[in-house]
């Protein structure tokens, strides 16, 4: 009996011998999928050979079909994912200011360093307006029918999920009063959506009218669910959003570089606002008059922080008397009402009316 016991192995041998074969199993499948992938890679390229073919368009959607991949993370999800942790991050510190060793909320920071291109705190509401559209966009993303739009894999691509780290970073900096670190996210998160509006710029809409004869007449291939997509709701959805969002972007990093100068106590913070005021003017009539096709958005989230820093300096508080000159007050919000004025007509003006700005939107 005892060399029966003796010769059964015991509880910790059955577990070695078992990873064992977990390991060969493993390799085993590893190896295969190593020779199948080799295969299929021979095959495709033989028949680019034969074909002359350099390159082939493939989305997630066509590779998932051709080689049963299991691709488990994607444009839509990352979106999705990055975006509602911007949200939850803005609303549990910059709302509600909860935290271990936060300085304080969004608010608390954004009155502690008056300067004079502090626009009003209401106006802060642009950053709920932004973050609804950008929902919107989320949302419709996710629908079957256009998570695989080029418009997403190839254009937005991967720069909204940047544009959501940049936010979130800006967002916990301030937050926690480095505003330093909170102008370079910001900026960061500006080369991020100048690069997103930059690559929907160059890309047509879905349903673009074609001229008849032309040769995009014949070959051009709009997929059955989307012969219905209007040019005006992939604009408000999939453009507009990130046009605003870039806008308001550049105000509030010019903020930022004020409150650093406020913060530090550095010299000639009256010329850098009201640097800070021409900067803004300059770029709204470059993106008016430059580009082929203005970009409409962005002038008025700069009129409408224009309009912040008027009614801000309409009644100033007790420490932009002591901190700036009278001159230099009045210059600034004489500044923001031509700015904010400019940049709310102008664009109307350009547009032309109705028929010339759905034109633009082609």
């Amino acid at each position: 009996m005892a060399e029966i016991a003796s010769a059964a192995p015991t509880t910790l041998q059955r577990i070695r011998s078992h990873m064992r074969d977990s390991q060969s199993q493993q390799s085993v499948a590893r190896e295969q999928t190593s020779n199948t992938r080799g295969k299929f890679r021979e095959s495709v390229h033989h028949f680019m050979t034969e074909e002359n073919v350099s390159r082939v368009p493939i989305t997630r959607k066509d590779l998932q079909e051709l080689t049963d991949a299991q691709i488990f993370v994607s444009h839509s999800f990352l979106n999705f994912a990055t975006f509602a942790c911007v949200v939850a991050v803005t609303f549990s510190l910059g709302y509600m200011g909860w935290g271990r060793d936060i300085t304080g909320d969004y608010k608390s920071i954004h009155d502690q360093y008056q300067t004079l291109v502090t626009h009003v705190f209401w106006s802060n509401i642009m950053w709920v307006v932004i973050f609804a559209l950008e929902a919107v966009f989320v949302l419709y993303q996710l629908l079957p029918a256009y998570k695989n739009l080029p418009i997403i894999e190839k254009s937005i691509d991967w720069w909204f999920v940047a544009v959501n780290g940049c936010q979130m970073g800006w967002i916990i900096a301030y937050c926690f009063d480095v505003i330093w670190l909170a102008a370079l996210f910001m900026a960061a998160n500006i080369g991020s959506l100048s690069m997103l509006n930059a690559a929907l710029y160059n890309t047509e809409y879905v349903d673009k009218p074609v001229k008849e004869g032309s040769p995009e007449s014949e070959t051009r291939d709009v997929p059955e669910e989307l012969l219905n997509f209007n040019f005006v709701v992939e604009y408000i959805v999939f453009r507009m959003p990130f046009q605003m969002h870039l806008g308001w972007a550049i105000f509030v990093f010019l903020v930022n570089v004020n409150e650093i100068w406020a913060k530090y106590e550095l010299a000639q913070a009256g010329i850098i606002a009201i640097v800070s005021v021409i900067l803004l003017w300059i770029f709204c009539i470059v993106v008016l008059f430059v580009p082929k096709h203005p970009l409409f958005m962005i002038p008025p989230m700069i009129a409408w922080g224009a309009i912040g820093i008027w009614i801000e300096l309409s009644n100033p508080r007790f420490g932009i008397f002591e901190a700036y000159d009278d001159i230099e007050i009045n210059r600034v919000q004489g500044g923001a009402i031509a700015t904010a004025v400019e940049h709310i007509f102008v664009p109307i003006i350009k547009g032309k009316g109705l028929k010339d700005v759905q034109c633009i939107m082609l």
